[in-house]
């Protein structure tokens, strides 16, 4: 954060900074039945319900040069979809937002930092997720996903969310950040 400010300042972006924003921060588990175990019934039942609409077969890893920028336009048009569907602008709405991405995410993505999976149903996309590795902690950081598709009430983010926390056990992760916010999906 101390590094991005100043470059969003440098664009004329406005920036504010809140002390008061809650955090969602989980230690990475030895196994995700250990993570399950642990949750509320309620959490377990959508967890299992997203793991059984949704297979491995179903679920990109984006890790390639134009299969990147392929997923994040796809990204970025579920993102903007939803968020203008409900009256919002949606993140890359502001010029300055989307042009920072384009110039950083690449070069996340060359040092091995980047997380971008998608599910398709049909070959049509129905969810992104992207989020951040580093040094043994994965963040997750935007999401976009198609609330018209008929499996987006099946969990098609949950599955995508179990992806990451799965990808962070097998490569021996520590934590898994869902960075601010209070959305009922951050577990």
């Amino acid at each position: 954060v101390r590094m991005l400010i100043p470059e969003l300042e440098s664009r004329d972006a406005e920036v504010a900074v809140s002390e008061l924003q809650m955090i969602s921060h989980t230690s990475v588990p030895k196994d995700f039945d250990t993570f399950k175990a642990a949750c509320n019934r309620r959490l377990r039942r959508q967890l299992s319900k997203a793991q059984k609409n949704f297979t491995d077969d179903e679920i990109q890893d984006i890790t390639t040069g134009q299969t990147f920028q392929d997923g994040l336009d796809t990204l970025i048009a579920l993102h903007q979809s939803r968020w203008n569907r409900m009256g919002f602008p949606g993140l890359f709405e502001n010029p300055v937002f989307a042009d920072l991405q384009h110039d950083l995410l690449p070069h996340m993505l060359e040092r091995g930092w980047l997380w971008l999976k998608l599910i398709k149903k049909e070959e049509a996309p129905v969810a992104a997720r992207l989020g951040f590795q580093f040094n043994g902690h994965f963040y997750d950081y935007i999401t976009g996903f198609d609330t018209d598709a008929p499996c987006s009430k099946h969990g098609p983010g949950t599955a995508l969310m179990i992806d990451m926390l799965e990808d962070a056990i097998e490569c021996g992760g520590k934590s898994l950040d869902l960075l601010r916010g209070d959305e009922s999906f951050k577990m």
